[in-house]
């Protein structure tokens, strides 16, 4: 009886060891990564960043330096909807902006591109193969600089193929000027605009020097 009863426990606990094991071993299916973009809310509302998705695609805004609750809004729902969590769920190839403000007011502006086989590039150096842009704008509308100080504009477009490089140019050398790069140095006092050209596409920024 006593062997018996060994035997029993025995057997019992070798199948749950096996079924532990088993369990251990199997694998968890990985979760594929959502994309994310980042924005920090300005009091003039002229921060903001753009993403580029497929139809059906989702990506979470990350915002910076909050005070309260945060709101989403977008301008065109039939592309693009937006949770309260700010996560983004695109619909159909198309463009919109999504509204982020905080409670004292403090907004950025999202600018979602939905396009099949499109990509979203940044400014910088690229070849001379042909290709087609589709739309191009700044990451900021308009900014007001000190005498000497300087400030980095980042170009975004949605295009396909290769277009080379974005070129910068400045209205008004003796306000300011510009680089290769986007870098942007206040030279004198007043306004003028700086542009960005790619693939027969053009955006300005307003550059204000006090």
């Amino acid at each position: 009886m006593g062997n018996t009863f060994k035997r029993i426990m025995s057997t019992m606990l070798a199948v749950t060891l096996a079924a532990t094991l088993c369990f251990i071993a199997i694998p968890t299916r990985a979760q594929a990564a959502v994309k994310t973009v980042k924005v920090t809310l300005t009091k003039d509302g002229n921060g903001g960043a753009g993403i580029t998705l497929k139809p059906g695609a989702k990506a979470q805004i990350i915002v910076k330096k909050a005070t309260g609750n945060v709101t989403y809004k977008t301008n065109n729902k039939a592309v693009v909807s937006v949770t309260k969590d700010g996560v983004i769920q695109t619909k159909k190839v198309g463009s919109a902006e999504i509204k982020v403000k905080d409670k004292k007011g403090y907004s950025a502006t999202v600018c979602v591109d939905v396009a099949k086989g499109s990509y979203l590039a940044r400014s910088g150096k690229g070849s001379d193969e042909k290709g087609k842009v589709y739309k191009i704008w700044l990451s900021k509308p308009a900014v007001t600089l000190d005498l000497g100080e300087g400030y980095s504009v980042w170009a975004y477009t949605i295009e396909e193929g290769k277009t080379g490089s974005v070129q910068f140019q400045s209205e008004d050398w003796g306000i300011a000027a510009v680089d290769d790069h986007g870098n942007i140095r206040a030279q004198g006092h007043g306004s003028t605009r700086i542009y960005a050209h790619k693939g027969g596409r053009t955006a300005a920024i307003m550059v204000n020097v006090n």
